[in-house]
């Protein structure tokens, strides 16, 4: 996994077409592992994240034990700053729409070589990922239907696409995944409360984990931070290089006879070095640190 910056090009996927609504998505797992992940902001003028190679290695060692179950990326796989509604800020710099894709395509194809075939693939749409298709469908509708104009013309179909995805529903022991829903530092907590049951969102960058309890058991709250570099140029223009409260990290989800487990915090805590803290032992994106 090297942190060499890669040129590509966009790769054309010839994708059968989708319906023009994105929806909900349902599986279900009884015992194993989910691999999730979001707000990776991938740039073409960056290396990939200390994150994301450590996201990549985790993937492919619960794929190698037999535990991997499903990847959900939870998303912002893409930042899309050429095409905000936000203005651009002072003179910084854009990539452009061709290079994001050809980047995103790179890393979602390294994650997905690794987790293999026998696990949900998932992408739940994000708010940076619904301008591409937003900015054509707002300024040239009449391109709807052709090829290429929606974001999943560009994506590999083994991924699922949709806005909210659901583990074990409809019961108490279901788990709802999806890019945002409360916001703030008490978004896991708020998201329980709304949703009454578990829910794994991103979108805030806060990388946490919150129980909610009562007379029908333990709910989890937990917010999947920011895949990203905390110094990406992805944020250092919007947030004038001020500290954030974000973690670099991601989470894994561990069930059992179709039951959530305590959810676990891989969490970055040298970007420079590789090092990430997960379950006890700091590693060494690559090797452990004795």
């Amino acid at each position: 996994m090297s942190r060499a910056l890669i040129t590509l090009d966009p790769t054309p996927i010839a994708t059968p077409r989708r319906p023009l609504d994105i929806g909900s998505y349902e599986f279900e797992i009884d015992d194993g592992v989910i691999c999730c992940g979001s707000d990776q902001h991938y740039r073409p003028d960056e290396p990939p994240s200390t994150a994301h190679r450590a996201f990549v290695q985790t993937v492919s060692r619960f794929a190698e034990e037999g535990t991997l179950r499903a990847v959900v990326l939870g998303v912002d796989a893409f930042d899309f700053p050429a095409i905000s509604k936000h203005p651009r800020i002072m003179w910084e710099q854009q990539p452009s729409i061709a290079a994001e894709i050809a980047v995103v395509q790179a890393w979602m194809e390294e994650i997905k070589s690794v987790a293999g075939l026998a696990c949900e693939s998932i992408f739940i749409m994000g708010n940076h990922d619904q301008r591409l298709s937003s900015k054509i469908s707002a300024t040239c509708p009449e391109l709807e239907g052709v090829h290429g104009m929606d974001l999943r013309d560009h994506l590999d179909p083994d991924w699922t696409v949709c806005w909210e995805a659901i583990a074990n529903g409809p019961g108490i022991n279901a788990v709802e995944f999806r890019h945002r829903h409360k916001s703030g530092h008490g978004a896991g907590r708020n998201n329980v409360l709304a949703a009454g049951r578990s829910v794994i969102s991103g979108h805030t960058h806060h990388l946490n984990c919150t129980r909610v309890s009562n007379s029908l058991g333990h709910f989890w709250g937990v917010d999947t931070g920011t895949m990203a570099a905390l110094g990406s140029k992805a944020f250092r223009a919007y947030t004038e290089m001020a500290q954030t409260g974000w973690a670099s990290g991601f989470v894994v989800l561990a069930f059992a006879g179709g039951k959530l487990l305590v959810p676990e915090i891989a969490m970055v805590v040298d970007e420079e070095a590789g090092l990430v803290a997960f379950r006890g032992e700091l590693i060494r994106v690559g090797s452990a640190v004795h």
